[in-house]
C-alpha cells in the first residue's frame, strides 16, 4: 500500500497544479503585472508564450536529469534515498507556490515560472525512483496488478483534492484560496509520500 500511496499523493501536484488551477492562476498574475505582453529577453511574449516556455525548459532539465537518474536507480541500492530527496524538491517547490501573493505584483509570475520548473524537476526526478521501485513490490508475476494498483490509487487520490479544490475555487471568495490550493497539492504530496 506505501507504494501506491506515492501515486496517491504526487497526482495532487499533476491534476490541481499542473492542470487544473496554475495555469490561469499563472495567466492572470503576468496580466496583473505586464498586461497582455512583456518584454522578455528583447521579445514580447504573452502569458501563454511564457508558460509555455517554463514547460518546455522543464521538460528539458528532466530530459538532461533523467538519464543519470536512471543509471543510479538501476545500479545503485539508494532509491529511497534518492525518491526522498527529489520528493522534497518536489512538494517543497509546490508548496513554496502559494508564497507569490507575498511578493511586489511584478515578480509573483516569476516566482512561479521558477517553483513550477523546480516542482517539475523533483515529480520527475522522483518518478525515475518510484518506477524503479516496482521490481522490489512482489514477485514478476504481480508487477502488473501492482502498478495497475497504484495508478488507480494515483487518479483517486489526485482526483479527490481536485474535487475539493474546484469547489474552493468555484465557491468561495478571497485571495487566499489559490495559494491555499497550491500549498495543500504540495503537503497532501509530501504526506502521503511520507507513507511510502
Amino acid at each position: 500500500a506505501g507504494y501506491c500511496f506515492y501515486d496517491w499523493g504526487k497526482s495532487s501536484f499533476e491534476t490541481s497544479v499542473v492542470t487544473a488551477i496554475l495555469p490561469a492562476w499563472f495567466a492572470y498574475l503576468f496580466l496583473e503585472a505586464n498586461g497582455l505582453t512583456a518584454n522578455i529577453f528583447g521579445r514580447e511574449m504573452t502569458s501563454d508564450a511564457v508558460w509555455s516556455y517554463s514547460v518546455t525548459i522543464a521538460a528539458l532539465f528532466v530530459a538532461l536529469l533523467s538519464p543519470s537518474f536512471g543509471i543510479i536507480a538501476d545500479r545503485r541500492t539508494i532509491k529511497m534515498y534518492w525518491l526522498r530527496i527529489l520528493t522534497y524538491v518536489g512538494a517543497g517547490s509546490t508548496l513554496l507556490l502559494a508564497f507569490a501573493p507575498l511578493l511586489p505584483i511584478s515578480t509573483q509570475w516569476v516566482w512561479l515560472v521558477v517553483w513550477f520548473v523546480l516542482a517539475n524537476v523533483g515529480l520527475n526526478g522522483a518518478g525515475v525512483f518510484y518506477n524503479a521501485l516496482l521490481p522490489h513490490m512482489g514477485e514478476e508475476h504481480e508487477m502488473d496488478a501492482i502498478s495497475n494498483k497504484a495508478f488507480a490509487y494515483g487518479y483517486f487520490g489526485g482526483g479527490i483534492l481536485l474535487l475539493f479544490h474546484l469547489i474552493l475555487v468555484m465557491g468561495v471568495d478571497g485571495a487566499w484560496v489559490i495559494p491555499f490550493a497550491m500549498a495543500s497539492s504540495g503537503v497532501w504530496w509530501f504526506g502521503f509520500a511520507l507513507i511510502t
